[in-house]
């Protein structure tokens, strides 16, 4: 993704051509891999690669970034045509059940492609603050649930069914309060 990005942006910057990336964050890729299986959560993936892949073309490139955000780059594309796709994207996730929220960001001169992920990144992290602050799980909330005790680490195996050995560990918190879990 990096080397295809600094590609872009070499091209970009010498023939002054329009671009954008749109990163796609899965809303509840995390929930479904602990509440129904890393299984789901693949199939999860696989649904939005391929609405991704069928919406792009070949009118740029996709990449998953991190365990639940994926980025589409798209070259020669006006704000209009990257704000649509981007549009396209979520509507065709939702159709199909997977919970999106999408946000793109153009290439400026003066910041290039890495500077519009960067810009799309933090549009992301901005958001997922504003929403952990509307349920009320500040960081100051944390750090008392990790200083009373309120948060027990558990460790899941992943296991190969095919021979039954285990492949990997997987940690989670579970956070304990007077009426969840």
């Amino acid at each position: 993704w990096d080397t295809r990005l600094q590609e872009e942006e070499a091209i970009c910057a010498q023939f002054g051509e329009a671009a954008a990336v749109i990163v796609v964050e899965l809303d509840h890729l995390k929930q479904t891999n602990t509440e129904s299986g890393h299984a789901a959560g693949d199939d999860e993936l696989r649904v939005a690669g391929g609405v991704i892949r069928t919406r792009l073309g070949d009118r740029g490139v996709a990449a998953r970034l991190t365990g639940d955000r994926l980025a589409i780059l798209l070259v020669g594309a006006s704000g209009p045509d990257a704000r649509a796709l981007d549009a396209d994207i979520v509507s065709a996730l939702t159709d199909r059940g997977v919970s999106a929220v999408s946000v793109g960001a153009r290439r400026h001169p003066e910041r290039g492609l890495f500077g519009a992920l960067a810009d799309a990144l933090a549009m992301l992290d901005s958001r997922g603050r504003e929403t952990s602050d509307r349920h009320g799980q500040s960081a100051a909330q944390i750090d008392d649930a990790l200083a009373g005790g309120a948060l027990t680490a558990y460790f899941q195996p992943i296991v190969d069914l095919a021979d039954g050995r285990i492949e990997a560990l997987k940690a989670v918190a579970r956070w304990h309060t007077e009426s969840t879990v």
